[in-house]
């Protein structure tokens, strides 16, 4: 699947990785915002806006090792992405990360992307969730130089929509449009695509909580896309540097984002603020 990224940080002479992203235009990575967060709360001493309801535009950080691995050919060829700079979403657990060639291989990549579904998908509908897990990475030394071992799992997981959450599903942990499944989820897997039965990318995996004695279900949790179109982002595509900075929302209106169900999302500025503040979808 080679729209699908592994995501590592590097901190000096260590390499971290964890969590999973999708390629959804050249040049821009969407994955789930916590798993920027945890790097970034780790390796740095950038403080994130924790209100995802304020008025504020959305955040911007830039020049931060954050690192994606995209494999190709059955895994023959590796292409290296740097993220040159990342977009919160606030109302949301998604993050974009604007990335540049960071190995010879990616240097002339011929992009693809994966066609998003911003609507609400039906309940008992058949879900396919992928992602990395159990990833490992080791920086060597020797005559040759510096090179850098990143080694993933592949998993793949079906389920169904079980419960829909078109604003939240709770105030505190999940405090974002969402759906609930049964497919199981593992560590390191957050931010990976979940695909509808039409393979088209309806939300990225998000939460999930193990079978137990007294829940025999696995329970799961995926992250609707429609609130991402608020985020505010600065990638110089050409056509748009009179726009910067520009919401993700006019990337699906201008095909740059091959999304379906854009027509139904309008944005507002309630506040008065610098960006807007409020994202609205007509279910």
């Amino acid at each position: 699947m080679e729209v699908v990224v592994s995501i590592g940080y590097q901190d000096k002479d260590n390499f971290f990785v964890s969590g999973t992203g999708v390629i959804i235009a050249p040049h821009l990575i969407i994955t789930a915002r916590h798993v920027i967060e945890d790097f970034i709360n780790q390796f740095t001493n950038v403080r994130l806006e924790k209100n995802m309801k304020t008025g504020k535009e959305n955040e911007t950080i830039d020049h931060v090792n954050i690192f994606a691995a995209q494999y190709a050919e059955n895994g023959n060829k590796i292409y290296v992405w740097r993220a040159y700079e990342i977009y919160f979403c606030l109302q949301s657990d998604i993050a974009f990360l604007y990335v540049l060639s960071a190995n010879n291989e990616s240097a002339d990549y011929s992009w693809k992307k994966c066609k998003i579904d911003l609507n609400l998908p039906s309940v008992g509908a058949r879900i396919v969730g992928f992602g990395f897990h159990n990833s490992t990475s080791k920086i060597s030394v020797g005559e040759q130089g510096t090179s850098l071992h990143w080694d993933n799992s592949a998993a793949t997981t079906i389920g169904k929509v079980v419960e829909i959450f078109p604003e939240r599903r709770d105030s505190v942990r999940l405090n974002f449009p969402c759906f609930q499944t049964d497919a199981q989820f593992e560590g390191g897997m957050s931010g990976g695509p979940v695909f509808n039965e039409e393979g088209s990318l309806c939300g990225l995996i998000c939460d999930s909580f193990p079978a137990t004695n007294e829940f025999p279900e696995h329970v799961s949790y995926v992250t609707l896309l429609w609130p991402a179109m608020i985020t505010q982002l600065k990638i110089p595509y050409p056509e748009l540097l009179d726009k910067i900075p520009y919401p993700a929302l006019l990337l699906a209106q201008m095909d740059a984002i091959s999304a379906v169900g854009w027509e139904k999302i309008s944005l507002q500025n309630v506040r008065g603020g610098s960006w807007f503040d409020s994202i609205a979808v007509s279910l």
